[in-house]
């Protein structure tokens, strides 16, 4: 009996030479092979669901900014839909988003709580990024938010893991994700 490593399958050449491969180098290259064919439709299929994210969100924008209530009444999928909100900025409660770069440069994405007329609950506004100091334990000042009617876009904070756990206690609040479980009662 003939052991399975020395078996060597014969492929004929241009020229009448024979190529001699080993049967374990072919078994290798059609598993290689497998799995590359497998991770391209992977890519196809994520390619696929961003193109369905891309026109569900283009979509949503040409509608007029609606009110809160009336993107709540539409279910669970409430992601991208443009509002109106009347009411008042929190500023005492203002957070930081670490390590969010732009290009080659850290920053913070700040985040400030909206609280609707007539609401008790405050939706996190993201009022953009701002650049991280030389000292990046100092936390960049940031001027209050005054608008009493803001208009944008509704957005889901994103599953993505962190590291270590923040200290909800301090103010200003510094956070490497927003978790708002975790936020609700840590900002009151």
């Amino acid at each position: 009996m003939q052991d399975l490593r020395s078996t060597r399958l014969r492929f004929p050449l241009p020229g009448g030479r024979h190529w001699a491969a080993p049967l374990w180098a072919l078994l290798l290259a059609f598993a290689v092979i497998a799995v590359f064919v497998r991770l391209g439709i992977w890519q196809l299929d994520r390619a696929t669901e961003k193109a369905v994210l891309t026109a569900r969100y283009e979509a949503r924008q040409q509608l007029p900014p609606l009110a809160l209530a009336e993107v709540l009444a539409r279910g669970a999928d409430v992601e991208d839909y443009p509002v109106r909100l009347q009411g008042r900025f929190d500023n005492a409660r203002t957070l930081y988003l670490e390590n969010q770069p732009r290009g080659a440069r850290a920053g913070f994405h700040v985040y400030t709580p909206f609280v609707p007329v007539g609401e008790r609950q405050a939706i996190l506004v993201n009022r953009g990024w701002i650049p991280v100091d030389a000292d990046m334990q100092r936390l960049p000042p940031v001027p209050a938010a005054t608008a009493s009617v803001i208009v944008g876009t509704l957005a889901l904070p994103s599953p993505y893991f962190i590291v270590g756990e923040p200290d909800y206690r301090q103010r200003p609040l510094r956070v490497g994700r927003v978790e708002p479980d975790k936020l609700m009662p840590a900002l009151g």
